[in-house]
């Protein structure tokens, strides 16, 4: 009995960590027994609030059993206590704690499913929202805060493989509601590789340019943005970084202008 009791606790946190967005991304990022413990607090949580329901509802009802156990002496000998109202008033203990104790859970998985979808609803449709969880749980992960100031300053990223492939794009958005944690979604706007003696990172494909001359935004007609996503697998990248195209141009400038210098000097 006690273990049919602790299966169903991990199945309603389970339940809870699946469907609410922000527990699920923490549950992604746990490992191990962390894993299990973060399931079985949210289990524990919800069965505790769904006994605290249905001992408010078995008390309420016994004090209506015991009004109806009091009306004969008020009413005279010939009333008779309704038939559901006998049986509340002289039901065995262990009957109400087994039939409690499968409505208290049952009472907390529904609570479980009930809040972590209404917080699904709720973000689905506000990126404020979104932004203000991500926020949160950024702050333990050193990616999740690059991703989230990239989102927040309107930065682009710049993404570099272990292939050596160069990305630079807009963070597609937070990866709160999804919960993939094993891929990163840009929007491309530069392309290229790192020189493999110098690193120095080489431009090759210029998407920007191409939104630009074919009047591609993420509200055109036809090809939008969107159509452009490109998923980055996490456990691929090498670096990553914020990334400004003006000060990127004047370290490029600069850093030929000391390689100049520095061969006129070898020769």
């Amino acid at each position: 009995m006690s273990f049919s009791i602790i299966v169903v606790i991990l199945v309603i946190g389970f339940l809870y960590t699946r469907h609410h967005p922000p527990s699920r991304f923490r549950q992604k990022r746990e490992t191990g027994w962390n894993s299990y413990l973060h399931i079985a607090y949210w289990g524990f949580v919800f069965a505790i609030l769904g006994a605290v329901v249905t001992a408010v509802l078995m008390v309420s009802l016994d004090i209506l059993s015991w009004i109806f156990d009091f009306f004969p002496y008020l009413l005279g000998s010939d009333y008779r206590i309704p038939l559901w109202g006998r049986e509340l008033a002289f039901a065995p203990l262990l009957g109400k704690l087994a039939w409690g104790t499968l409505f208290a859970l049952l009472t907390g998985a529904a609570l479980a499913y009930g809040v972590a979808m209404s917080k699904a609803e709720e973000l689905s449709n506000n990126i404020d929202a979104q932004m203000l969880e991500y926020a949160k749980l950024a702050q333990s992960d050193g990616m999740e805060q690059l991703l989230f100031e990239s989102m927040k300053e309107k930065f682009l990223v710049l993404i570099t493989l272990k292939s050596r492939k160069v990305y630079v794009g807009k963070v597609e958005q937070p990866r709160l509601l999804h919960g993939d944690l094993e891929n990163i979604v840009i929007i491309p706007m530069l392309s290229g590789y790192r020189d493999k003696d110098t690193l120095k990172f080489v431009v090759q494909h210029k998407y920007s340019d191409y939104y630009e001359q074919n009047s591609i935004t993420e509200e055109s007609e036809g090809l939008q943005l969107r159509h452009f996503k490109t998923v980055l697998p996490a456990r691929e990248i090498d670096s990553a970084s914020l990334f400004d195209l003006k000060t990127y141009v004047q370290f490029s400038l600069l850093s030929d202008t000391k390689a100049d210098d520095a061969s006129s000097i070898t020769t």
